[in-house]
């Protein structure tokens, strides 16, 4: 198509937000450089990807919570994606090298569906976990963690040597 045509001279990569099996394969076709966020449309109906969606309220809670609650921007950020997205991928890993480790020893054999299976369970039990966690921070502490974000601090010099109010006498 010309419009990934151009992009692709401009030196741009192209996303596409597809729904169904078709919309992918006409979306591959056309030289895409990514499908994002793909329902599947099988059987007449839509189906999610349930670690999708759990990852994406997950990430709406702690998202959220944190940047309400952190000082930094950025440190909200990091703190998020690596709660909700490396996270798993890190417990996974320590999982497949102990996985790893027992077959060798024990001659074993852990099939795709139980590795796969153990990925999915990580992945939806720290969404779970931490999207619960930053929902009810975000219910019962919202207004006294706002509020202390946005009250002025003072200056630095004033912080430092204190305001003088603290040596005043009657």
């Amino acid at each position: 198509m010309q419009l990934f045509d151009d992009a692709h001279r401009m030196g741009k990569k192209v996303a596409v937000h597809v729904h169904g099996v078709e919309g992918m394969r006409f979306a591959v076709d056309a030289g895409i450089d990514t499908l994002e966020h793909c329902p599947f449309r099988a059987h007449g109906r839509i189906e999610y990807d349930a670690q999708l969606v759990a990852d994406m309220v997950a990430l709406y809670w702690v998202g959220m919570w944190l940047g309400v609650a952190a000082r930094n921007p950025k440190r909200a950020f990091t703190d998020t994606v690596g709660r909700i997205l490396a996270l798993p991928w890190v417990a996974w890993a320590l999982f497949m090298t102990f996985v790893a480790l027992f077959s060798i020893r024990h001659q074993f054999e852990a099939g795709w569906k139980a590795v796969l299976g153990m990925y999915f369970i990580l992945g939806v039990a720290t969404d779970i976990g931490f999207g619960l966690w930053a929902r009810q921070n975000m219910i019962s502490q919202f207004r006294v963690v706002a509020t202390q974000r946005y009250q002025s601090r003072g200056s630095f010099w004033k912080r430092l040597f204190g305001s003088g109010a603290e040596h005043k006498t009657e």
